[in-house]
């Protein structure tokens, strides 16, 4: 179902928001970054001068707005796999 994503760690994720509900933060920032090239190793990152283009794609979500934790964070993982798919295959 996921292949350009790893499976979302749901636990996680929901400690994250059960702590947001009482703080001052009130936002969740979705990021995702494709390399439109090859994808850079760490250490490229690092100790090389390795240039590259990517595409960045960022939406702010109102942590109130999120009624279930596991279901929307699927969600955002499978739009984020379709939005690579499309990026890769030039759609």
């Amino acid at each position: 179902m996921l292949d350009y994503v790893l499976y979302p760690r749901f636990r996680g994720f929901e400690l994250i928001c059960d702590c947001l509900i009482d703080s001052d933060i009130k936002y969740v920032v979705d990021l995702t970054i494709v390399h439109l090239n090859k994808v850079p190793a760490f250490w490229e990152i690092l100790f090389t001068n390795f240039t590259g283009m990517i595409k960045i794609d960022m939406e702010i979500i109102d942590v109130s707005e999120i009624k279930n934790y596991r279901e929307w964070l699927l969600e955002r993982f499978v739009r984020k796999n379709i939005l690579i798919s499309k990026v890769k295959n030039n759609i």
